[in-house]
Order: C-alpha cells, then structure tokens, then sequence
C-alpha cells in the first residue's frame, strides 16, 4: 500500500520545519541556507527551461552519430530504438527524424540519425 500525500502537506511541514529553525538564536543561519537554496533551485530551473528553448536543428543536421556495429541488423534495431525513444519530444518540436545506415569497413556498421525535415 503506498501513501500518497497531496503537495500542500509537503509545503505545510515544510514551512513549519523552517519556521522552527527561524525561531531558534541562530535565525540569521538558516534564514541565509533557505535563500540560498531556493536561488540554487531557481537558477536550476532557468538553466535547464532555458536549455530546452536552445534546440534548433536545421535540415538534414545530423543528432547522434552511433556505432561501429558488426552487423547491419544490429545497427537498424539501435537506430530504430533511439528513433522510436526520441521522435515523440521532437515531434513536439516540429522535427521528424530518420536513419542512415553506412558500412564504411568490412563487418562495420554506423548510423547517423538526423532531422528528416522541418514542420
């Protein structure tokens, strides 16, 4: 049987938890361990939304290069793995991805997976 707690409980014990430290001949400590750590939780947060907004690909702009495999049916299922993981975020995007499968040496393989084209 799991517990599940709504967030407002988590909140609630935890502005208890810091109001009881604040009360403490320390107050001026933890009041400066709070700010800092909801800064590092913000700037966190900036950094990884602002990631996120940075993904722009162009036409036929290679993502993930895989490989040597030594068979090409090993290649084709790892390209279609990493396709089949990806495609949905990208196709959030406006991107479709697709595969390219090379044999540059006897008995090796490599892939290119890269944006087919741009929604």
């Amino acid at each position: 049987m799991q517990l599940k707690l709504p967030k407002q409980v988590f909140i609630g014990l935890y502005i208890l938890c810091a109001g009881g430290l604040l009360l403490t001949k320390l107050w001026v400590i933890f009041l400066l361990l709070i700010i800092l750590a909801a800064t590092i939780v913000y700037i966190t947060y900036a950094m990884t939304k602002s990631q996120k907004d940075n993904d722009i690909y162009e036409e036929n702009e290679v993502v993930k290069q895989m490989g040597p495999f030594s068979t090409a049916e090993e290649a084709q299922n790892r390209a279609r793995e990493f396709v089949t993981y990806w495609q949905e975020e990208f196709k959030e995007n406006g991107y479709t991805l697709a595969s390219d499968i090379y044999n540059e040496k006897e008995n090796e393989y490599t892939v290119d997976i890269y944006v087919k084209s741009i929604e």
